[in-house]
């Protein structure tokens, strides 16, 4: 949680369990889910914004949310 918190201030376990959730439900009926160690923060950032318009995800509360989840646990 330490690291997490280190790569984005604040988040919480809810927020990192809910950010999962939205990941998997969002991102997988395309595509395989990438690991987020695959990518660092700035190669994960232009992707997710991508995907986002891709997924139709326009509310910021779930974006925020993968977003979290991604970047606290990239590489």
């Amino acid at each position: 949680m330490a690291v997490a918190q280190q790569k984005v201030p604040g988040v919480t376990m809810t927020d990192l369990n809910d950010g999962y959730k939205l990941y998997v439900n969002n991102c997988s009926g395309c595509h395989r889910l990438h690991k987020p160690v695959e990518f660092t923060t700035a190669q994960w950032e232009p992707i997710l914004n991508k995907m986002f318009i891709k997924a139709k995800l326009v509310d910021e509360k779930p974006r925020d949310l993968i977003r979290n989840y991604v970047i606290s646990k990239s590489k």
